[in-house]
């Protein structure tokens, strides 16, 4: 088993944000207008770094910040608007790679893992939008990756209250992005509560079997961690969420004072809840999975051509991974195993959630996360099963690879906004 984050795991990961930002860079200029949304995020962003005014006021400050500062640095034009969007979803792609490794303990399938992920798409066509999109996932992702390496009941109990806190640490500012963030840090305060239950009451339901090397649950998990670090965590999530919130102390006028601020977070709940104004591209949470209703973010005849940006799920992942994350709670049902049980946790947290989360209106861009994690599934899946020689030998999950590469590459013009006949239709 390798170290829990050694340094050639950090330089992996430098290099994997580094190859992100190279696939992401060619054509960012397209379109030189806003694309989809980017009119709400860098407009807001614009008048919050330094804060003149909080447009936008519907959604937490932190992602818009982070937006507003690549507009600083780059310019107000389109490079600027998507340079922090482009870099956090590099970030994403690394926390990727070390959510892979803390589940599978394996390098070369993290690695895997990772540039499946570039392969989806859709973080390809969100991380060069500005939109809360990246932001808020590059946070979660690294904070999951936090949890996992904490789900060991090898790792001592102190190094597992840092991996725990740093956890609450990241799901804390990915709220702070978009509330969603907080959904991980719900769950693992059940969870830990479900653990310490299982644990009191010494339930046999869950055990493993005993063929399994690797139980997901057992009377060992997180020995030393109390409530205390748990709610350590919560804090730690909160205070963090709130602080990103003080620059608009700074603000003149209107919620420029602490008292604003919390009010501010009573009128977010309202008006999340109450929006219901139909969009002709809105979904809902059942038909994401089926890749039912993608999403062009652009599209325009210019100069006797059509180009367009589409938001699509990658066909060789998203189906294949679907079914993959069905087959890990069979195989976490009959198996008990850490690995089948954190590979079907997380697509499905993050998916189900938004059947239950009291939004009247949603887009197929919320699936984003859901859709990331399927590259954990389809590992669990070549790791462990199928018949050989396909699925039992390393070259048969790169050879996968190489497939949904292909299938990026089909879709590339209208990922980039390449110049098409104007015969073109978009559907």
């Amino acid at each position: 088993m390798p170290a829990a984050f050694s340094a050639r795991d950090r330089v992996t990961c430098l290099l994997l944000v580094l190859g992100s930002l190279l696939l992401f860079l060619p054509y960012l200029e397209f379109p030189n207008d806003y694309n989809f949304d980017e009119m709400h995020y860098a407009i807001a962003a614009k008048v919050l770094v330094p804060p003149h005014h909080n447009l936008n006021w519907e959604h937490p400050p932190l992602a818009k910040y982070l937006i507003g500062l690549g507009i600083r640095l780059a310019g107000d034009r389109p490079v600027g608007w998507r340079l922090a969007s482009m870099l956090f979803g590099g970030i994403a792609v690394a926390g990727m790679y070390a959510l892979a490794l803390a589940i599978f303990r394996e390098r070369r399938l993290a690695l895997w893992v990772a540039a499946l992920t570039l392969l989806n798409i859709m973080l390809f066509v969100l991380a060069r939008t500005a939109m809360l999109e990246p932001f808020f996932f590059a946070f979660l992702v690294w904070g999951l990756a936090c949890v996992c390496f904490a789900w060991d009941e090898r790792r001592p109990p102190a190094e597992v209250r840092r991996w725990l806190l740093a956890a609450g640490a990241l799901f804390g500012l990915s709220a702070a992005c978009k509330w969603v963030g907080l959904v991980p840090l719900i769950f693992l305060v059940l969870a830990f509560g479900i653990v310490r239950l299982l644990q009191r009451f010494g339930a046999g339901l869950f055990h493993a079997p005993p063929e399994t090397p690797d139980p997901w649950y057992s009377a060992h998990l997180w020995p030393g961690v109390r409530w205390t670090t748990i709610a350590a965590c919560v804090l730690l999530a909160v205070a963090l969420y709130f602080a990103t919130f003080l620059p608009y102390l700074w603000l003149p006028g209107e919620a420029g004072t602490v008292k604003d601020i919390f009010v501010l977070q009573r009128d977010m709940v309202r008006m999340q809840s109450r929006i219901s104004e139909q969009h002709y591209y809105a979904s809902n949470w059942y038909q994401w999975a089926l890749d039912w209703k993608p999403m062009w973010f652009y599209y325009r005849v210019q100069d006797g051509w059509f180009r367009g940006i589409l938001l699509i799920g990658n066909p060789v992942i998203l189906f294949p991974g679907l079914a993959a994350a069905l087959f890990c709670v069979w195989a976490w049902w009959r198996h008990r195993s850490r690995e089948a049980f954190l590979c079907a946790l997380w697509y499905w947290l993050l998916y189900l959630c938004f059947a239950v989360i009291p939004r009247k209106v949603s887009f197929f861009h919320y699936y984003l996360p859901a859709a990331c994690m399927l590259s954990l599934p389809l590992a669990y899946v070549f790791r462990h099963y199928g018949g050989a020689p396909l699925f039992r030998v390393a070259w048969g999950r790169w050879a996968y690879l190489a497939l949904a590469a292909l299938a990026f590459a089909l879709f590339y013009s209208v990922l980039v906004g390449l110049p098409l006949p104007p015969t073109f239709t978009p559907q």
